[in-house]
């Protein structure tokens, strides 16, 4: 939950950086502030609103802390491994050449 609502500030921070401050902004300009906040307050009122409903619907649990078994804390590493792997991948078949073509 916090990390949403961390990712939506910077978003919002990051786009009253990239414009004038507003006294001198355009139409334009302030039409993007606008959407991204917009966004950010949507994402966070919908999917923030949602969470709950799907955990219950997926007859999720949240786990007290420090109560992980030490065989689920193996699954959990293997399973982060093999998705960094896997993303590892991704990122140099895909991403690099697409972003940074002479890399």
């Amino acid at each position: 939950c916090m990390a949403g609502c961390m990712r939506g500030t910077i978003a919002y921070a990051l786009i009253l950086r990239a414009v004038p401050p507003e006294d001198e902004q355009s139409h334009v300009d302030r039409i993007m502030v606008t959407t991204v906040l917009g966004i950010v307050l949507v994402n966070c009122l919908v999917f923030g609103g949602l969470f709950p409903v799907a955990m219950r619907f997926l007859q999720l649990e949240p786990r007290p802390q420090g109560s992980e078994s030490p065989q689920g804390s193996t699954l959990s590493r293997q399973l982060r491994q093999r998705l960094a792997g896997r993303w590892q991948r991704f990122d140099e078949g895909y991403l690099m050449p697409l972003f940074r073509p002479g890399w």
